[in-house]
């Protein structure tokens, strides 16, 4: 099986919805991608470093 560390939302922040849907999944929030355009490994990249924790996914505090 594979381990469940959290969840992660893309879009638009919909504070309300993201927080139901973390306590009702009992699982902590790792971050949110936005709609990115364009797509590319860069943009990608400066994404998922603000708006990710990347301890949190890497298995730290």
């Amino acid at each position: 099986s594979i381990p469940l560390i959290g969840i992660a939302f893309m879009g638009e922040e919909v504070a309300d919805t993201q927080r139901t849907i973390v306590e009702f999944g009992g699982v902590p929030q790792l971050g949110r991608l936005p709609h990115l355009g364009p797509l590319t490994g860069e943009t990608l990249r400066d994404a998922m470093i603000s708006g990710f924790d990347l301890a949190m996914i890497a298995g730290g505090d």
